[in-house]
């Protein structure tokens, strides 16, 4: 599985790209503002950049630095464009996301966003009668698998639904279990 990923990121033309632009294509998501900004800095301060894929992160990212090379270990996929075939990828790929969407709580923070547009976590909070930790656990699930776009604004973290992700998400599965 994880050499299959690997073979399917090597097809991938990364030239001209920076290297945080191709962190953010291998990686797979786009990130907020605030994370945009960490990754540019720490990209800024390295010479090589070393992407891992693992089978054990799902939708979580490592990094860790090593003198001037900065090591990303990212869950294993296949990027969109690759021309390969990986259905136990696509299969686990399809669970990490399913799983964020398999929580009464996360569906409805989905929802509510839905309805409501962009919101503060605050807001999410409260409206839900959430506590801090596990408002900030569920968001952070939801964001790191693509559902929800993250940005600070007034001081806090805002949320906003990434209707591409979802339909995305859709699509998968229909072509995994469907194959159209």
């Amino acid at each position: 599985m994880l050499q299959t990923s690997a073979d399917a990121f090597q097809q991938l033309n990364l030239d001209g790209l920076s290297k945080f632009e191709a962190a953010q294509l291998v990686i797979g998501r786009e990130f907020g503002e605030e994370e945009e900004r960490h990754w540019k800095q720490a990209l800024e301060q390295i010479e090589r950049l070393v992407l891992v894929p693992s089978a054990h992160l799902g939708p979580y990212l490592g990094k860790f630095r090593s003198g001037d090379t900065l090591w990303v270990l990212f869950g294993a996929r296949i990027p969109a464009g690759a021309q390969v075939h990986a259905p136990d990828l696509s299969r686990a790929d399809i669970l990490v996301r399913i799983n964020a969407l398999a929580d009464d709580t996360r569906l409805r923070i989905l929802k509510l966003i839905a309805e409501e547009g962009e919101l503060r976590s605050h807001d999410i909070m409260a409206g839900m009668e959430l506590s801090q930790s596990a408002a900030s656990r569920h968001l952070k699930q939801l964001s790191a698998t693509g559902y929800l776009s993250e940005r600070r604004c007034e001081g806090a973290k805002c949320y906003t639904l990434n209707s591409d992700r979802v339909e995305d998400t859709l699509r998968a599965i229909s072509l995994f279990l469907l194959g159209k």
